[in-house]
């Protein structure tokens, strides 16, 4: 976190660098980039997210701008449903 201190959550990590989890207080699942600990977006649905994460822009990806890019996109061909 940006204060220094971490955060432990219960979920799923895919690929040794993608977490999916299910915050209690709010009814939406959350992508985590866990190299970075940064959070690239949420949705709905874990499926949603599951499909993201397997696309072939995001699987190795590092780059906080390309993970951006690639998220916008994957957004944009849902037409912002998750």
């Amino acid at each position: 976190m940006k204060d220094g201190t971490s955060k432990s959550v219960k979920g799923l990590v895919i690929n040794n660098r993608w977490g999916i989890d299910k915050r209690e207080e709010l009814s939406s699942f959350f992508l985590t980039h866990t190299p970075t600990g940064m959070l690239v977006t949420n949705a709905r649905t874990q499926k949603a997210l599951r499909e993201l994460v397997n696309r072939p822009d995001m699987i190795e990806e590092d780059d906080p701008k390309k993970i951006a890019i690639a998220v916008g996109k994957f957004w944009n061909e849902r037409s912002w449903q998750g």
